[in-house]
């Protein structure tokens, strides 16, 4: 029984399958390569591909289209809401904010979820594979963008198995498309720009002798074609409306007629230099005629190509290799037959001529296929030798005190792979810990994804060794955009006035409850111990008590550990000299001989200096 490899686009979709010793991409009934990602609900049942498509004008209130742009995400999430004031059928968020798309079927009103729209999707590229092998097919790889998160991904994969399909792998639409071009078994570095109907991946991969490895990958799961359809859309309603003095914007019915209409022009501006929108009785009557520039439509979607350097430019940032290096870039996704794309790309890299001997809506899938053929045994000698090495798009980290993202595994860490870092209890006697996992960029975790979390307890209890962030150097974390850049920095900045205010407490504490410096204390007559210590407990609750509402700003704790050195700086200094009275990381060097939690304070505090001034 073969393993079919399939492409789940935003706008189309695509299915293939190694035969002998090729892939073969299977058409639909229309005799089409390539199948609309819709889904219809009618009184009589569902219609999806070509069938839906075919009614989405006349019915568009109950034609869900590009399902990929809502799986695996929150229903609040912003790209989502934005989404949503375009989309010509309701989409409300259930209890646990997931999205859920109001249709009407057999004169009920149903709520669908995304996943159930993708199965159906799925399922029916199923049915093209098997009429196409003649027998049933029960085994597929899906690809899903390099950008998509855990939960996108794993959503996919419930798509898949509603579809009734054992899902092999989830494998990357880039890494996929990379195979398409293991004709030449050259060494060399292979940029794949991927930009479809909806989604936007880049990826950086180095092929030698079969071996597909990322090098690093970047992207937007919310730029595509039909952004670009949108842009174009949006012209064309205020151009009717100069035209009539109507407007159709609140009609979704005309909406989608315009927009099928705006996806055609489009296709046409990348072969010709102008293109006629004709749609007879569009609103109310009235007739709409227009023609469009190639120069004109460049010019309304010029930001968003532009965009589209962002992440090449990430990518080889992050894989730290220079344009010159790059050996071939490779086009793939139907958006990338745009002229205007192809001549931005061209420019990047220097006049370097494009790889274009690919079929950009196949190779996807073309690669599914193959990675298809490998899972189920295929033992021919061009599947054989193959090795895929992807990578993490996002970093992966966990939670610490005040909500802080510590990050544990850098994006683009070649996978699998083991990583260790240590980590230290925050509070005295602490028995068991909640450890909450996330993934993203941002340096607080309520930005970024929650992928789970677990606990660990019933070790001995003990003292903490020193501040919350227990000896993890803070590395630098990389915003997401220049917008958060300053609200991630002033995070930083109260994170690391706790931390330091932490770290000098837990020093004078242990410090004083050390022996050796409570026979020092007793030679020298000093009195005023237990009101130190009773400070520095003080100190402690109210560090404590201000944690529900997150970090405080740090001038707050610095005042609160000027007052704290007030009081302990002339015991400090009686000890050690004039070390007691300066700032905390001080204090805590002067105990190095007596205290070793106060002097390993001390090096983190340094630490995490370093890691901030380098931030």
């Amino acid at each position: 029984m073969p393993a079919v490899g399939i492409d789940l686009g935003t706008t189309f979709s695509c299915v293939g399958v190694w035969q002998g010793s090729e892939v073969r991409i299977l058409d639909n009934d229309a005799g089409n390569r390539t199948t609309p990602s819709m889904v219809a609900y009618t009184e009589g049942g569902r219609l999806v591909g070509e069938a839906a498509r075919n009614q989405a004008a006349k019915k568009p209130y109950n034609t869900v289209t590009e399902p990929k742009r809502l799986i695996g995400r929150r229903f609040s999430d912003p790209a989502v809401q934005a989404d949503i004031a375009s989309l010509p059928f309701r989409v409300v968020g259930s209890e646990e904010d997931k999205p859920l798309i109001e249709v009407r079927q057999r004169g009920q009103l149903r709520r669908v979820s995304p996943e159930e729209v993708s199965s159906l999707i799925l399922s029916h590229m199923r049915s093209i594979a098997a009429a196409g092998l003649g027998e049933e097919v029960r085994q597929a790889v899906i690809t899903v963008p390099a950008y998509f998160s855990d939960a996108q991904r794993q959503a996919t994969k419930d798509a898949g198995t509603i579809a009734g399909l054992e899902v092999l792998r989830i494998i990357n639409e880039p890494t996929a498309a990379a195979i398409a071009c293991e004709e030449d078994r050259s060494a060399r570095t292979v940029l794949i720009f991927d930009l479809g109907g909806g989604t936007f991946d880049v990826s950086l991969l180095s092929i030698e002798d079969g071996v597909f490895e990322v090098k690093a990958t970047s992207g937007d799961t919310h730029l595509g074609g039909a952004d670009f359809d949108s842009r174009l859309a949006a012209y064309c309603a205020e151009e009717f409306q100069r035209q009539t003095g109507l407007d159709l914007r609140g009609n979704a019915r005309a909406l989608r007629r315009l927009r099928t209409e705006c996806e055609r022009a489009k296709i046409a501006l990348s072969s010709r230099l102008t293109a006629d929108l004709a749609l007879d009785g569009l609103f109310e009557g009235q007739d709409f005629t227009l023609t469009i520039s190639r120069a004109r439509f460049e010019g309304l979607c010029l930001d968003l190509f532009e965009a589209c350097l962002q992440p090449v430019a990430r990518v080889l940032r992050d894989a730290r290799v220079m344009r010159s290096e790059v050996h071939d870039v490779v086009l793939v996704g139907g958006s990338t037959r745009i002229p205007k794309v192809q001549q931005l790309l061209q420019d990047f890299f220097q006049g370097k001529e494009l790889c274009k001997s690919i079929n950009p809506d196949e190779a996807v899938a073309y690669g599914a296929a193959v990675q298809a053929a490998i899972m189920t045994g295929e033992r021919h000698e061009r599947v054989t030798d193959l090795l895929l090495l992807d990578v993490t798009p996002l970093s992966l980290g966990i939670a610490t005190k005040g909500g802080i993202a510590s990050r544990v595994v850098k994006r683009n860490s070649t996978i699998p792979l083991h990583e260790e870092k240590d980590f230290t209890t925050s509070v005295d006697n602490q028995t068991s810990l909640e450890i909450a996992i996330y993934e993203g960029e941002r340096a607080k975790v309520e930005d970024n994804n929650m992928l789970g979390s677990f606990r660990l307890e019933g070790w001995a209890s003990r003292p903490p060794l020193g501040g919350w962030l227990s000896g993890v150097e803070l590395e630098q974390l990389i915003g997401d955009a220049a917008a958060h850049r300053a609200e991630d920095e002033e995070t930083r900045r109260r994170a690391a006035a706790r931390a330091k205010l932490e770290d000098y407490l837990y020093g004078v504490k242990h410090a004083l409850e050390d022996d050796a410096v409570a026979a020092r204390l007793g030679q020298l007559g000093l009195g005023d111990v237990a009101a130190v210590q009773e400070e520095v407990l003080v100190a402690l609750r109210w560090v404590n008590s201000n944690e529900a509402s997150g970090l405080m700003p740090g001038e707050r704790y610095e005042a609160r550990q000027r007052e704290v050195q007030a009081l302990a700086g002339p015991l400090m200094a009686a000890l050690y000299g004039g070390a007691g009275a300066g700032a905390a990381a001080e204090a805590a060097a002067g105990l190095g001989t007596l205290a070793p939690q106060a002097w390993e304070a001390q090096r983190r505090a340094a630490l995490l200096a370093a890691a901030l001034e380098a931030a």
